[in-house]
């Protein structure tokens, strides 16, 4: 019977290999050839469902050169690259009359949309940093060439400079400048025009919802002690915060209780953190979005589940459309918050784009001691967590309920293990009476 349900138990997990690859061809592919396209068109196609992107189209005789240049090429990038000041990063074009243009390029077989924006921002300065990454527009270029036509595809990107003070202006082949009604019209293409009207009605809102100033010193951080937290997954977690002593299995029922007949799922700070990566795995779900502010956390993941959709937005002013999401689950992130202003608006964010909303955070290690507290001093001092606004269980559910009980249903749960006590609000929008 163990030899019978041994192999069944091979059958299986045969079986759940074939549907996955099945339902994600293009990333099979991808990982027999070494190349990015599968994981690029899933970006793509996903990016359409979940931001609301305006299509900006244009039609053009080109050069048999370029069309043949552009029939190898699927996907290409136009990146807007601005400051805290809102300034905007130009490259000068002078080779027919004096224009301003936005980089970009092509997006490599080998290289993933991410990859690609950061090639492109370190061609202006190997030494950019960029941030808070967020596609604004779709492009399709119409390419003639004789009797024959070719759709190129792209799309446009706004990203902040995390590290303008330390890159060398007089090396830069562009400028940083401000948009006025002038320089807007130096501006020679339709794409590259689209992309700034959006990014200056997009820029007050983000300046408004956001401290870059903390968020900064927190990925500026993860960055740094990268290599310590590869050393934390690869032994910490492996040989003393185990799963069973995280009592994960027991963790894991009461998630999945709240979330196993949704679709779709965003994690909106993850981190390095898989778990809701493995749910939606096992409950094969048709979208899942990790969502991380520290591109160096997100990138331990993003090889490992290739259908998960990565992207790099502060968790304060989440830009997706509507109830894009079931659930919008939110782990040990409150105590990341620098002030009561970005956790309310973290707080609106999930509001927005979900349906259903669940928050895990752990209770003040201060304030529960014995391991938790231990713990607690071994992210600080050796992984350098950054944030320290840990909450009691009673202050957790005063200031859920401030921000959610008008509208919303709440549960609450209390749940322990090694790490120590974690307190789970389950937060449901109330079903709506008649016309109200």
């Amino acid at each position: 019977n163990l030899s019978l349900r041994r192999k069944r138990g091979v059958v299986e997990t045969c079986l759940l290999d074939v549907c996955f690859m099945r339902k994600n061809v293009d990333l099979a592919f991808d990982d027999v050839f070494k190349e990015s396209y599968g994981k690029n068109k899933l970006i793509f196609d996903n990016y359409k469902k979940i931001y609301n992107l305006p299509t900006v189209t244009s039609e053009c005789f080109v050069s048999k050169k370029l069309f043949q240049y552009c029939l190898q090429k699927k996907y290409f990038i136009l990146l807007l690259i601005y400051d805290d000041d809102g300034k905007v990063y130009f490259d000068r074009n002078m080779s027919d009359i004096l224009c301003w243009g936005l980089p970009g390029g092509s997006v490599k077989d080998t290289e993933t949309i991410n990859q690609s924006i950061n090639r492109i921002a370190q061609s202006i300065n190997e030494n950019i940093e960029v941030g808070y990454v967020e596609p604004v527009t779709l492009i399709e270029n119409i390419f003639k060439y004789n009797n024959k036509k070719f759709s190129h595809y792209g799309m446009g990107f706004i990203a902040r400079i995390r590290n303008k003070y330390v890159i060398d202006s007089r090396k830069l082949t562009g400028s940083f400048i401000e948009v006025n009604d002038e320089e807007f019209s130096y501006i020679n293409r339709l794409a590259s025009k689209k992309v700034v009207e959006i990014f200056k009605n997009r820029f007050n809102e983000i300046v408004d919802k956001t401290d870059n100033c903390f968020q900064d010193a927190e990925v500026f951080t993860n960055k740094k002690y990268n290599k310590r937290y590869k050393i934390h997954n690869n032994f910490v977690k492996r040989y003393i915060l185990t799963e069973k002593r995280k009592k994960k299995k027991d963790f894991t029922k009461i998630i999945r209780n709240e979330v196993e007949n949704s679709l779709s799922i965003i994690d909106v700070s993850c981190g390095d953190d898989k778990f809701i990566f493995d749910l939606s795995r096992e409950l094969n779900m048709n979208l899942t979005v990790g969502n991380d502010i520290s591109w160096s956390q997100i990138e331990l993941l993003n090889n490992k589940y290739p259908e998960v959709i990565f992207t790099n937005h502060n968790a304060a002013s989440l830009p997706f459309v509507d109830e894009t999401f079931d659930i919008a689950y939110c782990s040990n992130t409150l105590h990341h918050m620098p002030n009561k202003k970005a956790l309310n608006n973290l707080f609106n964010s999930m509001k927005k784009i979900a349906k259903k909303i669940i928050i895990v955070e752990i209770e003040n290690p201060a304030l529960v001691g014995g391991i938790s507290k231990i713990l607690n001093k071994y992210y600080i001092k050796y992984l350098k967590d950054v944030g320290g606004a840990y909450l009691s269980n009673e202050q957790f559910c005063l200031i859920i309920n401030n921000a959610f009980s008008s509208k919303y249903n709440i549960k609450y749960q209390v749940f322990e293990n090694i790490m120590g006590k974690y307190m789970i609000a389950i937060i449901e929008k109330k079903e709506s009476k008649g016309n109200e």
